[in-house]
């Protein structure tokens, strides 16, 4: 098998810009071991000789010339036909495919942006919320916080409690700006009361150390209480363990009829929450 015999398979299964390097005459030193990396990062395998790179790239020709790689499934070629025609929740789908490699597409973070971009200009709160990721943890674009900011808020807009948590976590920080501790703490609320177990113990952290409130050991200790139980109903266990660590502290604060006070508050205002959001679709 040559370069040339695989050119029509390969130059089906590289996309995005690396695709417009690739020529038949380059094929060999080129583009077959960059088609053996992709897998090989796919795959996890920690491969750094570039001889064993083109002896994957050629075996896996192979597989793919026998036409198990050369064509997109179905379901690709469906959401493709639809994300090129301007559906934005198929190009939300094919852009979150680029970016974890799923289905029959190969991990391309630079089709992931450009899909999910199409996607969130059009108001899809789940592209808004991945491409906020992606500017956040600088994947297949340069690191940049404002935009990760600009894209997580109009995301929160929509009431998706995970952009709400991040633009919290954005102005706790200080990332892209200084902090804004009061800002932080109205979104931490508003995902908060929503049932988000990260931000009522975020909440509860802002009330014990005064962060844009005055320090209110009463009101920590209800959200971290709070926490602690939504966090076991769902199973995250490491926030219910820094929870009840945190509950453990306070006690040693507090007297014993406060602590009383805010367990009943506590209970009090769990169940109000869950009625509410139980008659709430929550996103």
């Amino acid at each position: 098998m040559v370069a040339q015999d695989v050119w029509p398979a390969l130059s089906r299964c590289i996309s995005g810009p690396m695709k417009k390097r690739f020529t038949p005459g380059n094929a060999l030193p080129v583009a077959i071991p960059y088609f053996g990396w992709k897998i090989s990062v796919k795959l996890r395998w920690k491969i750094d000789q570039p001889g064993m790179l083109i002896v994957i790239g050629l075996v896996l020709m192979t597989v793919v010339n026998s036409g198990d790689c050369s064509e997109e499934s179905p379901a690709v070629k469906n959401y493709r036909i639809k994300a090129e025609s301007g559906d934005p929740e198929a190009q939300s789908i094919l852009g979150y495919m680029y970016l974890t490699g799923e289905g029959s597409v190969l991990q391309d973070y630079t089709m992931a942006l450009r899909w999910f971009s199409k996607a969130a200009e059009q108001g899809n709160w789940f592209a808004q919320f991945k491409l906020g990721e992606m500017y956040y943890y600088g994947v297949g674009v340069n690191q940049n916080y404002t935009e990760a900011l600009k894209w997580y808020r109009k995301s929160a807009a929509q009431g998706i409690m995970k952009a709400e948590f991040s633009v919290a976590e954005m102005y706790r920080k200080g990332e892209g700006g200084e902090p804004n501790y009061k800002l932080a703490l109205k979104w931490y609320q508003v995902s908060a009361e929503k049932g988000f177990s990260d931000s009522q113990f975020r909440l509860a952290e802002m009330y014990h150390e005064g962060m844009g409130v005055p320090v209110d050991q009463r009101k920590a200790y209800v959200w971290f209480s709070i926490a602690s139980t939504e966090s076991q109903e769902k199973g995250h266990q490491e926030i219910q363990a820094q929870a009840r660590a945190a509950m453990g502290n306070l006690k040693t604060q507090m007297t014993p009829e406060q602590i009383s006070k805010a367990e009943r508050e506590a209970a009090v205002m769990w169940k109000k929450l869950q009625k509410r959001n139980s008659q709430t679709p929550i996103k």
